[in-house]
């Protein structure tokens, strides 16, 4: 008995101390010159070290505190995942996924990729050369895949141009393709990308989905409506009238109801276009006739 309540006193205080620092990072109480960097941060190099703790309550607070803390504990994950010990590195490559997942998810990543600029030094560059090129510019992460060679030489744009343009570019004159997914934009060959446009494209054609909105915004609608069919369906952040909607609130119940018969409710009857890019479908509204 007086072991479990030590314990439970033992998680109470971690959950406080996460609660406390997550609050000191939200309110950016650490921005005084004095306040340690994400990556000398005591406090965050404690919760990694707890990682490997033989007290499963003190892991999984650690990662509990870890992920709430978010981006600021990314440098001390990497770091972890050099270590030689095998639980603190599974556990900070799950706890980086997870952060990763949640704060890029693949509306977010349209968004990033449509409105960042890049330019290359030269036309052509290894693949794992672009991918890091992109990474710098965006701040987003670019995994190849293991059907790449990542010494691969591929064209890219010399033009000052988004990072989505310069993907499109790079799609239309390699093998190369670009997959989003929560967390990250992957690099695969072209096959492979077919195959998931395939399975999409099938699902979206056959899927019926149960959906109940209540006064909610029309990304957050479409955000539902893609874990409802698992396919990732976002509007274009570029297309003016999409954007002018954003603000817009959706009450809908419908059940048993197709993707395409939903979209035209969730955008008030607006005509529409869809198309696959990079993996996800994207909607638009086409342009007005001059």
């Amino acid at each position: 008995m007086r072991e479990r309540r030590a314990m439970k006193r033992h998680y109470l205080k971690d959950i406080a101390l996460t609660v406390v620092y997550v609050l000191y990072v939200a309110l950016d109480l650490g921005s005084s010159p004095s306040a340690p960097s994400p990556l000398s941060d005591p406090r965050i190099r404690q919760r990694v070290a707890d990682l490997a703790s033989d007290d499963f309550a003190a892991r999984a607070a650690a990662s509990t505190a870890l992920v709430a803390i978010g981006e600021p504990a990314l440098p001390a994950l990497q770091e972890a995942l050099k270590t030689d010990n095998l639980e603190i590195r599974a556990r900070a490559s799950t706890i980086i996924k997870t952060i990763r997942d949640t704060q890029y998810p693949p509306r977010r990543i349209l968004e990033i990729i449509s409105t960042t600029t890049i330019q290359f030094g030269s036309q052509e560059l290894p693949i794992d050369q672009v991918a890091r090129a992109f990474e710098k510019a965006s701040g987003l992460s670019f995994e190849i895949g293991p059907n790449i060679d990542v010494s691969q030489v591929i064209p890219t744009p010399p033009r000052d141009q988004t990072l989505r343009q310069s993907m499109d570019e790079i799609t239309n004159r390699s093998p190369v393709r670009f997959h989003i997914v929560p967390g990250a934009v992957r690099i695969m060959p072209c096959s492979a990308l077919s195959r998931i446009s395939k399975e999409h494209s099938d699902k979206l054609d056959s899927a019926r989905f149960d959906i109940r909105l209540e006064d909610t915004d029309v990304f957050a609608a479409f955000d539902v409506m893609s874990r409802a069919t698992d396919v990732p369906i976002l509007l274009d952040p570029l297309d003016p009238i999409c954007k002018q909607m954003a603000s817009k609130k959706i009450s809908l119940s419908k059940n048993g109801i197709l993707v395409f018969d939903a979209v035209p409710m969730m955008l008030g009857n607006q005509v529409y276009d869809y198309s696959f890019q990079h993996g996800v479908v994207i909607v638009s509204t086409p342009p007005s006739p001059k």
